[in-house]
């Protein structure tokens, strides 16, 4: 059984009844749930997964400006939850990361995407790594009667907004084009071959990338971005394909994959009805979607393809 599901029977047999007895005045005050960094909280754990930082973990949320008066409390019930379950252990605390017992509301979201609620700018959006935004919508939650905790996440799990969604996919398809559909060929060319392999794993990631902001899901380290690829409508088939890619050796064989995922890219701006060029080449596309950006200030800065 994965992490995430053992952890969630943990807290409803083992850890609500604690809180239950010792401080039942405050449980419908909490939230709690898995959700952050991990390979358990993607639900991704596997055999391989138990060597290092694995095992029952609970997170517990709740009102930052009221753990002053209540969190000595809500520690203390904490040390009573049981240390195993099912043969489980409680996982330890990981060295210089927190990644379970109590947390303020605010403070689990600026650890996890550097702001205590949801982004409200087009520029805060923007600041975000998207891997952190998807670190901070991931696992589940277990039960939140206030509901704070799940109203954030929820603003979250609603995406970018449109401007900002439109600026990440023209920065991806330049970069797209940059390296898989340009210097791959010239650098092997060139006969820099290290430098052509560069870019074609760099146009796996960028695919990659492009490919999650279409279905409007926010791609995860790149650890686990491959395994959540396959997850995403379309994302089996793009995923053999970057596979085939990334094991080719024969640059026209590279150069046809490269073209085919391309292709599949920007038929899926089109069916968005976010590109008209009729261009095989995702760098005339960049164009068609920052002049889509409805914000004045976006849409006149300069996209770096660094």
């Amino acid at each position: 059984m994965k992490a995430l599901e053992l952890s969630r029977r943990y807290y409803f047999d083992c850890c609500e009844p604690v809180l239950r007895r010792e401080v039942p005045e405050l449980l419908p005050r909490l939230a709690a749930g898995l959700v952050g960094e991990g390979s358990d909280c993607f639900g991704y754990d596997d055999e391989l997964s138990r060597d290092h930082d694995w095992g029952l973990r609970v997170c517990l949320f709740f009102p930052d400006a009221e753990l002053g008066g209540h969190g000595a409390a809500l520690r203390a019930a904490i040390s009573k939850f049981p240390s195993e379950y099912g043969g489980v252990h409680v996982c330890p605390p990981s060295p210089g990361l927190k990644r379970s017992g109590l947390y303020g509301v605010g403070e689990f979201y600026a650890q996890t995407i550097g702001r205590q609620g949801a982004p409200e700018t087009l520029s805060q959006w923007l600041a975000v790594p998207e891997s952190s935004l998807a670190a901070a919508v991931n696992g589940k939650v277990f039960s939140d009667p206030p509901g704070q905790f799940s109203a954030v996440r929820e603003k979250l799990l609603a995406g970018y907004p449109r401007d900002a969604r439109l600026r990440l996919l023209a920065r991806q398809a330049g970069l797209a084009a940059q390296t898989g559909q340009y210097n791959m060929l010239r650098s092997a060319r060139h006969g820099e071959t290290l430098a052509s392999k560069e870019a074609k794993f760099k146009f796996i990631e960028h695919a990659a990338a492009m490919l999650f902001l279409l279905r409007g899901r926010f791609r995860p380290f790149y650890k686990w971005l491959f395994r959540a690829l396959r997850e995403l409508p379309g994302g089996e088939a793009m995923h053999a394909r970057l596979l085939e890619l990334a094991e080719a050796q024969d640059i026209r064989r590279e150069c046809a994959l490269v073209e085919s995922v391309s292709e599949t890219l920007i038929a899926g701006l089109r069916a968005e009805g976010l590109s008209g060029s009729g261009s095989d080449f995702l760098m005339d596309h960049v164009p068609e979607l920052l002049g889509r950006i409805q914000d004045a200030e976006l849409r006149r800065q300069p996209l770096s393809l660094l």
